[in-house]
């Protein structure tokens, strides 16, 4: 929750109320310890804080933090009895306060807004919390997150048009879904997607989470310790004493099991057909030794497998990073220190783990992708 953004130093905090009587957005209330707290909200403006920062112009010890803010980064703290004048002034001069005179005025109109699109992925929606709290702490727009558009074929018209001003995306779907390539990506073509990106589209890919949500193999754990098993060509020496098991299609595709085995020799003693939601199930217990997976599936992170290394780059990269349309890098500068944060901080298993947390736990993606940004140290 957004909450989380709002500190009060119980040991300088007087209990005077003043922050409460001026909180534009009616968050802030007495607690039974008789110091000030704040309620649960989900955005901003009517139905939330407005950053308006009334609390830290009327807190008379400077007890209260919002947003990193304190009242010396803000407007000095005054005495009670001067909480008055000081209304009247930022009612008169602050640029947030002209909600007073209108209380029909919309939050974008307030501040900048920034429009995030997500596709129904549980990882998408966990990035996409991401980000709106990270640009919401960080700088002053305000962010509009609309999770589970569509796939790509949905989302980058919505982009072209201006509808939305940035999504998550992964590199090999941009290749052949927006740039109508055909044959495999591979990252050695980064320049040459950013170009097109950039050229033809006014947009840019920055932010590069550093997971790739790419097909993987994984074989039963004491398998892989018993024979040393690190990449599929080290699975290829023992494939025939080993079951395979894939969901129907997968033996079907061009890109399937007949293409896997012709690129790495592989000749498994038996293959079998899994229902997607069963295959862990069927590893876990024994069934079969090797089967493919997504490189962030939740379950991934709970099961007892090895991620082996596709050596010979069988499989595209599927690296995840952030599209933005240029025009909204040029007139918001700031998002680029957002950008800057989250590059890198991802790892495959960080989130596959994420993703079992909100499908097996049942968290929140809000929750979850808090929890992860305190653990890197952005909160």
């Amino acid at each position: 929750m957004n909450k989380a953004q709002f500190v009060v130093d119980k040991n300088r905090c007087t209990g005077c109320g003043m922050c409460v009587k001026v909180c534009s957005g009616g968050v802030l209330s007495m607690g039974e310890d008789g110091r000030v707290q704040i309620e649960d909200f989900q955005e901003f403006g009517w139905s939330g804080c407005w950053k308006c920062e009334h609390c830290l112009a009327v807190c008379p010890t400077g007890a209260i933090s919002i947003f990193g803010h304190c009242p010396k980064d803000s407007i000095p703290p005054v005495q009670a009895d001067e909480a008055s004048p000081v209304m009247d002034a930022l009612i008169a001069n602050r640029h947030s306060c002209r909600r007073y005179q209108d209380r029909s005025v919309d939050p974008g109109m307030i501040w900048d807004t920034i429009r995030i699109a997500t596709k129904p992925m549980t990882e998408q929606y966990v990035l996409g919390e991401m980000l709106k709290i990270l640009i919401e702490k960080d700088t002053d727009l305000h962010v509009e997150l609309t999770q589970g558009v569509g796939g790509s074929s949905n989302i980058q018209p919505a982009m072209e048009s201006g509808e939305f001003d940035l999504y998550p995306e992964y590199t090999s779907t941009a290749w052949n879904m927006v740039m109508k390539e055909e044959g495999l990506y591979t990252e050695e073509l980064f320049d040459d997607l950013q170009a097109f990106y950039n050229d033809e589209l006014s947009m840019e890919w920055t932010g590069m989470y550093g997971f790739n949500n790419t097909y993987g193999l994984v074989v039963r754990r004491e398998i892989a310790e018993q024979y040393d098993l690190k990449t599929y060509s080290d699975l290829a020496r023992i494939s025939e004493q080993l079951v395979f098991g894939a969901e129907y299609d997968f033996f079907e595709r061009e890109d399937g099991y007949d293409a896997l085995c012709d690129t790495y020799g592989f000749h498994f003693k038996e293959t079998m057909d899994l229902d997607i939601g069963l295959k862990y199930q069927a590893i876990d217990q024994g069934q079969i030794d090797v089967m493919v997976i997504f490189t962030t599936d939740g379950q991934l992170s709970a099961s007892d497998v090895t991620v082996l290394e596709d050596d010979k780059q069988f499989y595209p990269s599927y690296l995840c990073g952030n599209v933005v349309r240029s025009e909204v890098l040029q007139e918001h500068p700031e998002l680029e220190q957002i950008f800057e944060q989250v590059t890198g901080i991802i790892s495959d298993g960080d989130m596959a783990s994420m993703n079992y947390q909100v499908e097996a736990e049942g968290k929140e993606p809000e929750d979850v992708a808090e929890e992860f940004l305190e653990s890197r140290g952005l909160l």
